[in-house]
């Protein structure tokens, strides 16, 4: 077993800074292009409308029914650790989900580095794992637009949406408790990595993930190279005014 000294924990804990600094200049043209995609799903009433229903039913039947029916919640946390863990090539070696003490997946390899172990350890906070899918499956399948499947996104998006802030406030916590995988004290995804790296991580992946979708939704699969159009001159044009 590896013993981590304070040397090692200095490396890593500079290591974060570094992608810390990173990420902040990230957002503005993350927020500006998530503001303008959402002001044309919401210019386009044909979408808008089932979309809103639905995502209001999602917040509902999650807060009234799923949020109560044990171990849901946290197998979908958990399937988005495994997701995201496959997504960087990482070996899941353990995959666990109690109704009532949560639930663990383990993995080897370091494929990623420490982007990727934080990107796996944070994603149920930012990555809406099954909205990735229907939206992915619209412009192939719905590309003119559905009255019920727009409205199953809606319902999705509000699901994950209201699940991830619970989730995240819920894990805002600073104590240690047992781990499922382990039974050894462990801490919280997000104090493992301190509050203020945990937002600013769960910030700007989330809103790239989530602002590629609308666009994959507003221009099918040519809204990837759109946004990143999008992307690189909102950040331009708020760098030079904000230093002009």
């Amino acid at each position: 077993m590896k013993v981590i000294t304070s040397i090692d924990l200095k490396v890593f804990m500079i290591k974060r800074l570094i992608i810390w600094l990173i990420l902040l200049p990230l957002v503005p043209g993350m927020v500006l292009t998530f503001i303008k995609s959402v002001i044309w799903i919401f210019e386009d009433k044909s979408f808008f409308t089932p979309v809103i229903i639905g995502f209001a039913i999602g917040v509902i039947i999650d807060h009234k029914l799923i949020r109560w029916i044990p171990g849901v919640e946290t197998f979908e946390h958990e399937f988005t650790h495994f997701i995201a863990a496959k997504m960087f090539f990482r070996k899941v070696t353990g995959f666990k989900v109690t109704a009532f003490e949560g639930g663990s997946v383990t993995h080897t390899g370091k494929f990623g580095g420490i982007v990727g172990d934080d990107f796996i350890g944070l994603a149920p906070y930012f990555m809406p794992t099954f909205l990735i899918a229907v939206v992915i499956v619209r412009p192939l399948f719905f590309g003119d637009g559905s009255l019920v499947y727009d409205g199953i996104i809606g319902f999705i998006l509000g699901f994950h949406t209201w699940s991830s802030i619970r989730e995240f406030f819920r894990n805002l916590i600073f104590y240690k408790f047992p781990s499922v995988a382990t039974g050894k004290m462990t801490k919280s995804d997000i104090a493992k990595r301190g509050v203020l790296y945990s937002i600013t991580f769960i910030i700007v992946f989330g809103l790239f993930l989530h602002t590629l979708l609308f666009y994959i939704i507003c221009f099918g699969f040519k809204g990837i190279p759109t946004w990143g159009g999008d992307f690189w001159l909102e950040s331009i044009q708020f760098f030079k005014s904000f230093f002009s």
